[in-house]
């Protein structure tokens, strides 16, 4: 099957959630046999092969939507909107010359809205624009998040099918916009690599629990730093280390700053690492005693997937992803969002556990992921695929 990944981001530049995914299933896909192409808007116009993967950067003219002002050009009021409209009839003019069975769209910013009308096209949910600005954001303004969610719906409609690996953001986007969503989850094989140790040894202990992710209020980064005096006075051989890119917060305050103001006279067992690569990432997921995911609106965390591969406990949250794939008290807990109490209640019961009971829970949450292996995941994706090309 000839197969386009049309996204807003790809691993070359980004390393967030969309990224990994995109890049994660053209590999699964190409192993299976078939042709893909991965197509990105880009500051570039560029053809590369990127770890056997046909990439295609698209740069996109934004020229005409900007007004011009004495002091250059700036962005009119209502810019949002037709970036992401300029962005997607680009993408697909670029996208015309070659011949496909099937295009999938990321949902973000609503690239398929200008799907090409005689190739099959669905769209892969992969958060909720409005859910994720109420609980936060990343610093968009309501006018933005608004003008962003109109192109996104616009998308929907169009596509021949939606689909999305959470039952929860498929019930809230079809409530949102009458679309119905059909539920994949994400395929995901923790393979083998070249692992590079450095930044975990300079850790220099595997007693720590983990936060990894973007550092922002969305992803219950406040509500880590809450508890972190407390859990760290109580265990004082205890670290915690946060691996991400911190964000701002509604004041400005860098997000690793305000950790650190709260950390108390624990703050030098308080890691705070910035962004890495997956090969210095997994040996610290690999090592640490319990992963920590408290986010205020989650889809089917890469995060939690790929903490549980390694057999690791994960604190997720409740009315999120992690309910399909955490059985709280079974395979990892999960605790009520912006919940400080239960968060180090739900810590403190794994540190009390025995390596037995760890070991147990720990199968259970490899056992679960394996569901996920791409001879399964992939499989039930091509299916949806040939249905849809079956049913336009």
């Amino acid at each position: 099957m000839k197969i386009a990944l049309v996204t807003s981001e790809f691993v070359h530049t980004k390393d967030g959630g969309l990224a990994n995914y995109t890049y994660r299933l053209a590999k699964y896909l190409i192993e299976f046999g078939h042709d893909v192409k991965v197509i990105v808007n880009d500051s570039i116009d560029r053809v590369s092969n990127y770890d056997d993967i046909e990439l295609h950067q698209v740069q996109i003219d934004y020229s005409k939507i900007y007004q011009k002002k004495w002091f250059g050009l700036v962005p009119s009021k209502s810019s949002n909107y037709k970036l992401f409209d300029a962005r997607s009839k680009q993408i697909n003019s670029y996208l015309s010359q070659f011949e496909l069975d099937m295009v999938q769209y990321a949902h973000l910013g609503g690239l398929g809205k200008y799907r090409l009308p005689n190739v099959s096209c669905v769209i892969r949910i992969s958060s909720s624009t409005r859910s994720c600005f109420e609980m936060g954001g990343y610093g968009e303004s309501k006018e933005e998040m608004e003008q962003q969610e109109r192109i996104e719906f616009e998308a929907f409609k169009s596509a021949d099918s939606v689909f999305g690996p959470s039952k929860m953001m498929a019930a809230i986007t079809q409530s949102a916009t009458g679309v119905p969503v059909t539920v994949i989850e994400t395929p995901y094989q923790n393979k083998k690599s070249n692992l590079d140790t450095s930044v975990f040894e300079n850790i220099g202990t595997n007693n720590y629990v983990l936060f990894f992710g973007s550092l922002v209020r969305l992803k219950g980064v406040e509500t880590i730093a809450s508890i972190l005096e407390p859990l760290l006075t109580e265990n004082p051989d205890l670290h915690y280390v946060f691996v991400g890119k911190s964000m701002l917060r509604p004041n400005g305050e860098e997000m690793a700053d305000y950790i650190r103001s709260v950390a108390g006279e624990n703050v030098d067992r308080v890691h705070l690492i910035g962004k890495l690569g997956q090969e210095k990432l997994k040996p610290i997921i690999a090592n640490a005693k319990v992963v920590t995911l408290p986010s205020l609106i989650d889809n089917f965390p890469n995060t939690c997937i790929e903490s549980m591969a390694f057999g690791k406990l994960v604190i997720g949250t409740r009315s999120n992803g992690f309910e399909q794939l955490i059985d709280s008290g079974e395979n990892g807990y999960l605790i009520d969002a912006a919940c400080s109490d239960q968060l180090l209640g739900a810590i403190s019961k794994v540190l009390k556990l025995s390596e037995d009971e760890i070991q147990k829970m720990g199968k259970k949450s490899k056992d679960r992921i394996e569901q996920l292996k791409p001879s399964i995941a992939v499989k039930e994706l091509v299916e949806y695929y040939k249905e849809v090309i079956k049913n336009k």
